[in-house]
Formats: C-alpha cells, sequence, structure tokens
C-alpha cells in the first residue's frame, strides 16, 4: 500500500526523507463559507442564541461545520470578554 502511494506520488518522496514538512502549517485558518455572514453570527451568539438555532436562521444544514468554524475563531470568547 505505501509502495504503491510512493509510485504515485514519487516528488514527495526526497522531501520526506529529507526531514521537510509538507502540506499547510498547523493552525492555518483559510475561508469558510460562513465568513460571509460573521457579523450576524456574531450577534445571534450575543443574543444567546445556540449553534443548532444559528444554524437553522442561517439556513445551514450542518450545525457542526458552523461549531467548528466558531471554534477555531474563538467568537464565543471574544463575546464574553467584551
Amino acid at each position: 500500500m505505501i509502495i504503491v502511494w510512493f509510485a504515485a506520488f514519487p516528488f514527495l518522496l526526497v522531501p520526506t526523507w529529507e526531514g521537510q514538512i509538507l502540506g499547510k502549517p498547523k493552525g492555518t485558518i483559510q475561508k469558510s463559507k460562513f465568513d460571509k455572514h460573521a457579523e450576524k453570527i456574531k450577534e445571534l451568539l450575543d443574543y444567546g442564541l445556540s449553534v443548532r438555532k444559528i444554524s437553522s436562521v442561517l439556513e445551514y444544514t450542518n450545525h457542526i461545520a458552523l461549531n467548528t468554524y466558531i471554534n477555531k475563531r474563538n467568537l464565543k470568547k471574544k463575546l464574553q470578554t467584551t
């Protein structure tokens, strides 16, 4: 299985042996589909709505992805300190 993977991607073999770390750095925040509603999400969190309720208000079917978005950007903690 591993041999087949390296046969398909031989250009990754040498950097890995040399100890080079491949991929994006840990902790990098990328664009999200929730970015366009960021202010509305902060406002609804400030009112005390649950993540599940916010996802239904914004018509998103996946509340878990919204919860991950909120946690990675520390939106709940920012609102509690202000």
